[in-house]
């Protein structure tokens, strides 16, 4: 059983329940009452290279946000798990990359002293208990998905390789042009990804 804590607006914790039936709550309630009362606990990354240009990972054809590009790597922090366990698990799962963390402070010398085509150097740039993500579904109308939300960027020049299926594609797109391709095609792209590039560049 995968169990998730789910959190107030203040990020108070309020009740702990299987992942499949908290989301199915959260989902009925967002789509009568047009957004979430409660908000679970996730990881979003932003891998860039040296270049500047964005890992943009294309998600399968799930039931949320099918086939659309998004961030590098997103999860959920499931119980007995921290924020940094969760992104070393899903950034290895999901894109097969292994992960040195560092703060804001030593992540420039961190990224001069490893070899980032085989690590990705990251720090955590963001936490915010009531992020906002719209949800996209099939035949059907999107709904409204909090997050409690840790915000990781960092730098990666190797290859990725798509372990647990989550993902099927992947792009490296400089980030202007990413903002215009959004402005040009929304529906390609995730509400998580298009939040991120507008409000964290500078961090990418």
């Amino acid at each position: 059983m995968e169990l998730l804590h789910a959190y107030d607006q203040r990020g108070q914790l309020i009740k702990t329940q299987d992942r499949e039936a908290l989301l199915k709550e959260i989902r009925d309630f967002s789509y009568k009452h047009g957004d979430a009362h409660l908000a679970v606990e996730t990881i979003y990354l932003v891998l860039s290279n040296l270049k500047g240009e964005l890992y943009i990972v294309k998600r399968g054809d799930k039931p949320e946000n099918p086939n659309r590009y998004d961030k590098t790597v997103g999860g959920h922090v499931y119980v007995g798990e921290t924020a940094f366990s969760t992104l070393y698990r899903e950034t290895r799962e999901e894109i097969g990359v292994q992960v040195i963390l560092t703060d804001l402070l030593e992540y420039p010398q961190v990224v001069q002293a490893h070899d980032t085509h085989q690590f990705a150097v990251v720090r955590p740039i963001d936490y915010n208990p009531w992020m906002k993500s719209i949800r996209h579904v099939k035949d059907g109308e999107p709904w409204v998905k909090r997050h409690k939300v840790t915000i990781f960027a960092g730098i990666y020049s190797g290859p990725v390789r798509f372990v647990d299926g989550e993902a099927i594609g992947m792009q490296l797109i400089p980030k202007g042009e990413l903002l215009e391709r959004i402005k040009q095609s929304p529906d390609q792209f995730t509400y998580d990804l298009e939040m991120l590039v507008r409000n964290y560049s500078v961090f990418f």
